[in-house]
């Protein structure tokens, strides 16, 4: 999971990562459980690589229940790595 602040770089290091690991013989899975990005989320490198993948993701769901998701699909599909990237936000909690 990669988590940081918003504009930090983690879809990026997260697509560097996962070629990386393939040059190495590992088999990634990219999820992007960021479901508040500014641009349309099936456009982002981490979906893309999903559903190329072919994995199915809903990008309506909330984060957790992708991520739950995407574990399941990697275990069954035989994924070596799964890459989560998380959104960089921080939200103020009200009472």
């Amino acid at each position: 999971m990669v988590v940081g602040l918003q504009g930090s770089g983690k879809t990026t290091t997260i697509g560097k990562l996962a070629r990386l690991l393939r040059e190495q013989h590992h088999n990634p899975l990219l999820v992007p459980a960021d479901v508040y990005r500014p641009r349309p989320l099936p456009s982002s490198p981490p979906w893309k690589a999903a559903r190329h993948r072919g994995v199915s993701l809903d990008e309506q769901q909330k984060p957790r229940v992708i991520c739950r998701d995407a574990l399941a699909a990697a275990r069954m599909k035989g994924f070596t790595v799964v890459l989560i990237d998380t959104a960089g936000r921080c939200t103020s909690m009200k009472s």
